[in-house]
């Protein structure tokens, strides 16, 4: 499938987390997470690409998300005594077209302690006084905000599909 050569619509990638921090001193941090969505309503195909592949070991590095589903994928840190920063890329494309529709890179930092996060709450964004928007830009948030609610309240898990390049890992989104 060549997804470099052709022109498409493009699309948001949605990964989750945008970041990913590796501690040399916590043994249990070397291993992580990284979920790629698909809201979309038709399956589309990703890859994942790395700057620095000796370093990280990848679960799954391409394959087939259908639609409404998601998928979590391993990393590994190889080498988690070299202290540094490398990129994930991750680029999806739709099955009915080979075009590259989407990219989005993934920080992947080695750092020798940790770095205190930001404790944001996932319902921080409804924490604002709607009367002061607009109507049409109130309307906006609302329905975003139902779509939002939609997409994430329902999640059940999807079945592995050998033939189809469906990994072990998807679950459905309801």
């Amino acid at each position: 499938m060549d997804i470099h050569n052709q022109k498409a619509q493009r699309l948001p990638v949605f990964v989750q987390p945008g970041e990913i921090n590796f501690i040399v001193d916590k043994p249990d941090t070397q291993k992580s997470l990284l979920t790629i969505f698909n809201p979309y309503p038709f399956p589309i195909y990703f890859r994942v690409l790395c700057n620095a592949p000796s370093n990280y070991a990848l679960g799954l590095t391409k394959g087939t998300i259908r639609a409404g589903c998601y998928i979590d994928i391993t990393i590994r840190h190889r080498n988690p005594t070299v202290i540094g920063s490398d990129c994930l890329r991750i680029e999806i494309c739709s099955l009915n077209d080979s075009a590259l529709s989407g990219i989005k890179s993934i920080q992947l930092n080695t750092l020798k302690t940790s770095i205190p996060t930001k404790n944001v709450s996932s319902t921080s964004m409804l924490e604002f006084d709607e009367n002061e928007l607009p109507t049409t830009s109130r309307q906006a948030t609302i329905n975003s905000n139902r779509s939002i609610h939609k997409f994430s309240a329902n999640i059940n898990r999807g079945r592995r599909n050998d033939g189809g390049g469906i990994a072990e890992n998807v679950k459905k989104i309801k």
